[in-house]
């Protein structure tokens, strides 16, 4: 059974009482991203094996599945892939499934499953559609994303019976989960001006002149100078979100003339190429990867600590996708920075907190029941996935001949001024965060249960014990919370758990019994 920060188990037992004592058929389950969704999916999904029940992991994209299939691996779940070179194996009660491939072969499939997880649940709302109408209603269905809107208005809860939100990037941060964010939103003459299209976003080629005009690719290096120089001299890991290849390529020329080590990425890329790309940003060979689509989905490097955007989107999801690429821990970084030279922070504000980055917000406004004061339309596309090119955001008027027809609708919506240059920050309440909610409470939490299932013989187990034990004298937790740490199965009576806490604690050997009857009572009230 895994073990869990305390905000994930209470993401679960969310799940646990939405699906099976509520009995309502699915959930969405919002996290942000770097919560530790795999740690909550293979807890669940662990449960769901134990008692012999099936599970589906739906990925939207066929290249995720093997980066899935390695998250299950090191999580230690048995499982199957379904894409276009696997298909079922009756060997496994889990399975890794591709969305597309799923949508060509659901009627093929033999074992329907128990509980199915659909990732990235705010994108191909036309297939989950259909996926809730021909699975058995009995199947519970778990939606997973960080960002549960769509740009298109089309209703999650329409498909969703409950939303559960977890923790929330504010607690994260200040948990010591996620880096805390430093963000910039210089101004930019005439960015206002700009009209959006049906997709949600500016024309490429108008924002490309305006960007050029107004010398903003030369700005986001001189910003990346000033406020990306480590106190040693070197400079921090840099993504760049571009609008198209031509401003990547743009953005990274500019780099290098100012003599640093910068490329760009793009969908358009092999595999093969787009890998070395990322893995030489992750290694310190890159400083600065400008990206024209990628690097949304399905990607993480804890080194990079510093972000710009060089692309205005009036996607909700797609804005926080992007923010949240850089957010992740690692050791020595101590915060990140993300510099918006588009002023799309402003397109996303939220009226109660005014100038403040969402970011900043402990309870985000997030559309899960989609526009109640505007028409909706159809025909909008909001944030889509490129079936063909791998994390690739499509934001194409027309959709390619492969995919689904899609009609344009020519709309706009009033855009908000820019502000003038300042580095936005939190003007929140403050929250009091326990010390045993901190991440180094928590990650050494999970060492010690972790030494203690694996110790051998019981001088190996004690020694785990009274690592646990110190932990709970210091945050002032009484003995039985050690117990219950150490317990992997809640219905059964944990004896080894109990006797060694008598030898560390020396306690009478009477105790562990006393307690043992104490423990199997309230077991016997609580199934009653």
């Amino acid at each position: 059974m895994t073990v869990l920060r305390d905000y994930q188990t209470e993401a679960i037992n969310g799940v646990r009482e939405v699906l099976f004592r509520q009995k309502k058929r699915s959930c969405v389950l919002q996290l942000p991203t770097g919560a530790g969704k795999t740690a909550i999916v293979s807890e669940i999904t662990k449960r769901i094996i134990d008692n012999s029940r099936r599970a589906w992991f739906i990925v939207p994209r066929r290249e995720l599945v093997k980066q899935s299939s390695e998250s299950f691996t090191r999580w230690k779940i048995p499982h199957g892939k379904i894409d276009a070179d696997n298909r079922e194996s009756r060997a496994y009660k889990t399975h890794i499934i591709s969305l597309q491939t799923l949508t060509r072969r659901l009627k093929n499939i033999k074992d329907l499953p128990d509980v199915v997880f659909i990732d990235e649940c705010h994108v191909f709302y036309d297939a989950q559609e259909r996926l809730f109408k021909e699975l058995p209603y009995e199947t519970k269905i778990i939606g997973l994303t960080a960002t549960p809107e769509r740009l298109d208005g089309r209703q999650l809860g329409e498909l969703y019976d409950e939303i559960i939100y977890g923790a929330s990037i504010p607690y994260l941060t200040k948990c010591g989960f996620l880096s805390p964010l430093r963000y910039f939103a210089p101004p930019t003459d005439g960015i206002q001006n700009l009209k959006f299209r049906s997709t949600g976003e500016v024309d490429q080629g108008e924002l490309d002149k305006l960007l050029t005009d107004r010398a903003i690719y030369g700005r986001a290096v001189e910003y990346y100078e000033k406020l990306g120089k480590l106190s040693d001299g070197t400079y921090r890991l840099g993504v760049g979100f571009c609008a198209g290849v031509k401003a990547a390529q743009k953005q990274a020329a500019e780099f290098r003339d100012r003599g640093f080590i910068a490329e760009y990425v793009s969908g358009d890329m092999t595999d093969k190429k787009q890998r070395a790309l990322i893995d030489g940003l992750a290694a310190g060979k890159i400083q600065v990867l400008c990206s024209a689509d990628l690097l949304l989905y399905g990607w993480d490097s804890p080194k990079v600590s510093y972000g710009f955007l060089l692309r205005r989107t009036k996607s909700k999801a797609l804005y926080f996708q992007i923010v949240g690429r850089i957010l992740r821990p690692s050791a020595g970084k101590h915060d990140a920075i993300f510099v918006d030279h588009t002023a799309t922070v402003d397109l996303h504000t939220d009226l109660r907190y005014p100038g403040i980055p969402p970011f900043y917000v402990d309870d985000v406004d997030w559309n899960f029941y989609g526009k109640k004061d505007k028409k909706q339309d159809k025909n909008s596309i909001g944030v889509r996935l490129c079936p063909y090119q791998s994390f690739l955001i499509c934001t194409k008027p027309i959709r390619c001949a492969q995919c689904e027809k899609y009609e344009e609708n020519t709309s706009e919506e009033e855009i908000i001024e820019s502000v003038p240059l300042q580095e936005r920050i939190s003007e929140m309440v403050e929250q009091v965060i326990e010390s045993a909610e901190k991440r180094e409470y928590q990650d050494a939490i999970i060492i010690c249960v972790k030494e203690a299932r694996e110790a051998d013989d019981d001088d190996a187990y004690d020694a785990a014990v009274k690592k646990l034990c110190d932990i709970a004298e210091k945050l002032k937790y009484r003995t039985i919370w050690i117990y219950w740490q150490l317990t992997q199965e809640r219905y059964i009576v944990n004896n080894r758990a109990l006797h060694s806490l008598a030898r560390v604690k020396g306690y009478k050997p009477y105790w562990a019994k006393l307690e043992a009857d104490r423990i199997r009572k309230q077991l016997e009230e609580m199934s009653a």
